[in-house]
């Protein structure tokens, strides 16, 4: 996984963020070779969890990635509570806050189906295994279906004795 990656959720663990690790970034930490340049996070878009959020980010000069003029985000958390989904740039690269994922629900649907691994020293939940395989399905992109190839091949080894 990427340091910057590493370096992210580590301050959004500092900050107290509530997340689930979805995405590319979850399925490294569940053993895929496959690599990945973003994070994707799965976060409850209250306006405690989006003040910490806030918090967390900063220092890394967020802004809006796929807007025209890239304006910074500096909405309130009253604002961006009432956001679905953020696509963002940092220092760090970019970075996306979904409210909830395809195929599988929003983050208190993810509670029961993640992983605790160990990212720099910090308990993080990221998202299982096959929950990983079926959101990847639901989501159809051929990105997707690669990773899904690659998920399926690392349940095959966790299988073998």
């Amino acid at each position: 996984m990427k340091t910057n990656n590493v370096e992210l959720l580590s301050r959004l663990h500092d900050a107290g963020v509530e997340l689930v690790i979805i995405g590319g970034v979850a399925a490294v930490l569940q053993g895929s070779s496959l690599l990945t340049e973003d994070l994707d996070v799965c976060c409850p878009m209250t306006e405690k969890n989006t003040s910490r959020l806030l918090a967390a980010l900063v220092q890394l000069h967020p802004r809006f990635r796929f807007h025209p003029k890239r304006p910074y985000l500096n909405q309130s958390p009253k604002e961006l509570s009432k956001f679905r989904t953020l696509n963002l740039v940092t220092d760090l690269g970019d970075f996306d806050v979904l409210s909830d994922v395809t195929g599988l629900g929003d983050f208190e649907a993810l509670i029961g189906r993640t992983d605790t691994i160990d990212v720099n020293g910090r308990p993080m939940r990221v998202l299982d295994l096959d929950s990983l395989i079926q959101a990847k399905t639901a989501a159809g992109r051929v990105k997707d279906k690669l990773g899904v190839i690659h998920l399926e091949a690392v349940k095959k080894r966790r299988s073998q004795p």
